[in-house]
């Protein structure tokens, strides 16, 4: 039986190895970030059979899907091309293009549920991961475009596995290897392999959608952290060369998106360079003032909630702890270093929960200002940002439920 004494000095001691080592040392966490396969597995099966029994709902499809497919059918390079080949292959199997393409949203984006729910139970413990695997399975635009003939829903979970992996990453060894890591070749994503799947994933979600070219900046941030303290770098630098495919497609027929945001500037009818900000401005709070309704107003406060939830690794004996905390290495070693704001982190030694906030605010500050210059407003234009939303909310959702342990209804009406 191991004293509590000779535990602490032994993490300690680990601390200080793995600093000598030139790695960071673990993290302050309170919480066991490991969530189940057979959890994940009953989340995506969920997931994908609503989205499945739901194909036949709408009658007719927007016209940029049927485009997609068409042009790509083709030989035009206009969109990215990764879910338009998917859809048509699908399409040809089953005998019909447009059933094709909702079976690839369906299924490739129902199940985003995994990476959501992993980097849930990495930012706050298993049941916050769960909650976070709940919330997505209600929220309305996830589903609503997840039955569609367009990008958004299978872009949605490359986004968020490159997400997860990332965190995965900055983790280390500390987090132990969840559910997801085994769906996703298990200990084959350790150390610099994860670095290499992030890339992999980030630019396959950027040849769905070109707003996954954002996830260029987190990655290459973790990249130059692994070189400066001296951890396998080489891969994943290689693997950047990844990212070449993307202007290699775009060579083919030119960034016709660019033409888009040039003839909505103002300048073809008359506007001045003022006027345009200011259309850019009132569009972009657009965003702004909608984005809770986007997600509907409960889980929005169960997204409030999570942000300001206090620090994950109280000191001992606080009573805003997670109950299943395992007891882990540097739980207790660390926590006094643990009380980090989210808005003002060193992004070097920042928190779980802090990295994924500042990600969220660069990548959605990233998306406002793109779809602003744009000049289009669609919701779905914002579905990336669930992969940081429903994991604060499912941590959210989590204290909720424990504050209302007698009320268990109640808490399930508010999630819902």
């Amino acid at each position: 039986m191991i004293r509590r004494g000779d535990a602490e000095t032994r993490r300690h001691g680990d601390t200080e190895s793995m600093e000598a080592d030139g790695c960071s040392p673990p993290l302050p966490v309170s919480v066991s970030p490991r969530l189940g396969l057979g959890m994940l597995a009953a989340l995506a099966v969920v997931s994908v059979g609503t989205r499945l029994a739901l194909l036949r709902v709408n009658c007719a499809e927007y016209t940029d899907g049927i485009l997609q497919l068409t042009l790509f059918s083709r030989g035009n390079p206009y969109w990215p091309p990764l879910y338009s080949a998917l859809a048509v292959l699908t399409g040809k199997a089953v005998g019909d293009p447009t059933l094709g393409g909702r079976l690839v949203s369906a299924v490739v984006g129902g199940l985003a549920v995994a990476p959501i729910a992993a980097l849930g139970a990495r930012m706050g413990g298993q049941r916050a991961g769960a909650w976070a695997g709940v919330l997505f399975l209600v929220a309305p635009e996830a589903l609503r475009w997840g039955i569609r003939v367009m990008t958004d829903a299978t872009f949605l979970t490359l986004f968020a596995a490159s997400l997860w992996a990332l965190a995965v990453c900055r983790d280390g060894e500390r987090g132990g290897f969840d559910g997801f890591d085994r769906l996703t070749a298990g200990r084959l994503t350790a150390g610099a392999g994860r670095l290499v799947l992030a890339t992999a994933l980030a630019v396959l979600a950027t040849l769905t959608r070109y707003q996954g070219a954002i996830l260029f900046v987190p990655i290459a941030w973790e990249l130059i952290q692994a070189f400066r303290q001296k951890r396998p770098w080489a891969a994943p630098l290689l693997a950047q060369a990844l990212w070449l495919a993307v202007p290699l497609w775009v060579a083919r027929g030119g960034f016709a998106h660019l033409q888009q945001i040039a003839h909505r500037t103002g300048a073809d009818i008359g506007l001045s360079g003022r006027e345009t900000a200011l259309a850019y401005w009132n569009l972009a709070e657009c965003y702004y003032l909608l984005f809770p309704y986007s997600l509907t107003p409960p889980i929005f406060l169960c997204f409030l909630a999570g942000v300001f939830a206090p620090g994950m690794a109280g000191r001992n004996g606080d009573r805003h702890a997670f109950p299943d905390d395992p007891g882990g290495a540097g739980s207790r070693a660390s926590a006094g270093k643990a009380s980090q704001s989210p808005f003002l982190p060193s992004m070097a030694r920042v928190d779980r929960r802090g990295w994924l906030f500042v990600m969220f605010c660069v990548i959605g500050l990233a998306i406002l200002a793109a779809q602003a210059a744009f000049g289009i407003f669609e919701f779905r234009y914002l579905l990336p940002l669930l992969a940081f939303v429903l994991p604060y909310a499912g941590i959210g959702l989590d204290r909720l439920d424990r504050a209302m342990a007698q009320w268990r209804t109640v808490a399930l009406f508010v999630g819902w």
